[in-house]
């Protein structure tokens, strides 16, 4: 299970779809708002003022706010109790947003009233997100163990939904790969006898990185549920915890996140609390992101691949040409094969399909598709390069998306679909 602390509603019963005032469509915990820190006061007062504000027959309740997390410059506030939330009694939050932010503006006078409060975003892990690729996992045949020894000194740190421990690579196979939380990920969390949506999610991305990089040191924190699903406040406090433990024990001398997962946010508005918490990771911290899986339908940024400190990464498939589901715009840094993609899964794991060969009898590796898988080839391939284990004429791609910050000065995707070569970056990073 993902490590939100949401109460006793759990967060799959939690999710709602809000609306901004363009008309865009986003996700987030329903019952929740995220405020600066510094406009905490003034925000909890707002919230208690438009919640006595409300008359008989308004939709849904407001309650007095309560604080219930802090991670950083950023307050996690309840505006609902459990018992509301249970019965999906709480007030729309694009209404609760709206009401706040025009009591704000009375009461503070710096300008940024919009932006001190905002959504707990729900971000989703990248194999299907509104809609994604239209494949799903996959039974595939056994694969050779990773061996080349590249990696050393480098950490990679996957914000996921956890890792399979039992799997032969890493257990007693020789790469080193271990859950923050010390247990493996879920499989079925709603006992129906079929895989949750995307279980093992994890685990295939970390056997992605490991095949780049098989001598890095790959750790897993779970953020994200078995369907995908996790609270921008809980993947914030992970990226902040991710570097505090990797500044105090200098075990690694670079650290890599991949976030392979991702959303839409309300006004296009980079989200708070992530936002807050890369500001607070040191320069040898290099953040890789999935683009995200809704092509054509994008026109939006997509978060927090868009971040300006964030490496996003696009698909390809086996052609080596823009997959028809990638994310595509100006933010895309990099692209890699998305397509088809092999790596380590579960074990022992037989659901209710059946059919010649099982499609659900998985034995330890899987296919799938998805930015979500393209995102850690590049960070395993940041890590061997980081690592000092490759000669330096090696991967000129990586070493200049390195050199730029992740800030490339075009995008391998054009806005109109088109794909573009940059002049010291290829298509394809191996």
């Amino acid at each position: 299970m993902s490590n939100d602390e949401l109460g006793d509603v759990p967060l799959r019963e939690r999710l709602e779809k809000g609306v901004d005032a363009s008309g865009n469509g986003y996700l987030a915990v329903a019952g929740e708002l995220l405020a600066a820190a510094a406009a905490a006061d003034d925000v909890d007062e707002a919230v208690a003022q438009f919640g006595r504000s409300r008359r008989e027959g308004d939709r849904g309740v407001v309650g007095q706010p309560r604080r219930v997390g802090t991670t950083g410059r950023v307050v996690r506030l309840q505006f609902a109790e459990p018992s509301a939330l249970r019965e999906g009694r709480a007030a729309p939050l694009s209404e609760v947003l709206d009401g706040v932010r025009a009591l704000l503006k009375g009461r503070r006078s710096n300008g940024a009233d919009a932006r001190v409060v905002a959504p707990n975003h729900i971000f989703c892990g990248e194999g299907h997100y509104s809609g994604g690729p239209a494949d799903v996992v996959a039974p595939a045949p056994e694969m050779a163990q990773p061996s080349q020894p590249v990696g050393h000194g480098v950490r990679v740190e996957v914000l996921d939904t956890g890792l399979f421990q039992e799997h032969p690579w890493w257990d007693g196979g020789g790469i080193t790969a271990q859950s923050v939380e010390g247990i493996s990920e879920v499989t079925d969390d709603d006992l129906d006898g079929a895989l949750d949506a995307q279980a093992g999610h994890g685990t295939f991305v970390a056997g992605i990185v490991a095949q780049q990089a098989p001598a890095a040191e790959i750790r897993t924190q779970a953020v994200l549920n078995s369907y995908g699903e996790g609270a921008e406040h809980t993947i914030a406090a992970a990226i902040r915890e991710s570097g505090r433990a990797f500044a105090a024990d200098g075990s690694a001398r670079w650290l890599v996140l991949n976030l392979s997962l991702g959303g839409y946010t309300e006004g296009n508005a980079p989200p708070l609390d992530i936002l807050d918490a890369l500001d607070t990771l040191p320069p040898e911290v290099v953040v890789v992101a999935a683009a995200g899986n809704d092509y054509p339908n994008c026109g939006r940024p997509f978060f927090p691949a868009a971040l300006k400190r964030v490496l996003a990464v696009g698909a390809l498939d086996e052609a080596g040409t823009p997959a028809g589901f990638s994310n595509r715009g100006p933010w895309v840094d990099a692209c890699t094969l998305g397509v088809g993609v092999g790596s380590s899964f579960f074990s022992g794991f037989d659901g209710p399909l059946r059919g010649v060969p099982d499609a659900d009898a998985f034995a330890g590796f899987a296919r799938w598709s998805g930015t979500s898988f393209a995102a850690p080839r590049v960070a395993g391939k940041v890590a061997a390069v980081l690592s000092g284990e490759l000669p330096d004429s090696a991967e000129a791609e990586v070493r200049h998306l390195l050199r730029r910050h992740g800030h490339a000065s075009a995008s391998v995707f054009s806005p109109n679909g088109g794909a573009v070569t940059l002049p010291d970056l290829g298509l394809v990073i191996p």
